[in-house]
């Protein structure tokens, strides 16, 4: 009799360049393909989650988002060039996320952008105030504190290019993002995987 085991579980690390002044002028000093970076659940991107702009023509005043990619900011942009990674997880560690994603937004008001932290980062210095972080900064927190992926650096030290070349896991897309969530809404995308 076989035994009664779930399904895997999977977590999703969305890496992309938006086309904007803000992300030109992030690839500019890190030298880096990608500029931003989210987490979802949902493999086809319908909800990601991170840190960056509350308004999409001010860049300035940030917060936790919800992001859409047919909504606000990403509305605005005809392409989106980005990577997705799925990373199997536990049961556990899909619960742990789940819960933080899910806690970060009923308390989205406590969570500000770390925008002073970009220039500290310029310095190689941390700036870490409560409540306040980057997108890589959520992201290199979540996937370390539960043991999906360890980070060997001060979180605010990190920024999506680098956090790019160190989670582990399926590329299971790379390329046009905004294409892709299309072509899954409408559920009939031919998917390969390769190994990072």
């Amino acid at each position: 009799m076989s035994k009664n085991t779930s399904p895997q579980k999977y977590i999703y690390v969305v890496f992309s360049h938006p086309k904007s002044i803000v992300s030109e002028t992030i690839g500019f000093f890190t030298g880096g393909q990608f500029t931003h970076c989210s987490l979802t659940l949902d493999r086809d991107l319908g909800h990601m989650f991170s840190f960056g702009r509350k308004y999409s023509y001010f860049p300035f005043i940030g917060c936790y988002l919800r992001e859409e990619l047919d909504k606000k900011f990403y509305s605005h942009c005809d392409s989106l060039h980005g990577r997705i990674v799925e990373i199997p997880v536990t049961d556990e560690q899909y619960t742990n996320v789940k819960r933080r994603l899910i806690d970060f937004w009923v308390n989205k008001k406590s969570h500000k952008y770390n925008m002073v932290g970009f220039f500290f980062y310029l310095l190689n210095k941390e700036y870490a105030p409560d409540g306040k972080y980057t997108c890589s900064q959520f992201v290199a927190e979540t996937l370390d504190i539960y043991g999906i992926c360890p980070i060997n650096k001060a979180y605010t030290l990190i920024n999506p290019d680098d956090l790019s070349k160190t989670v582990k896991g399926n590329v299971i897309f790379e390329g046009d993002i905004k294409k892709y969530a299309l072509v899954r809404k409408n559920k009939c995308f031919l998917m390969t995987k390769r190994k990072i």
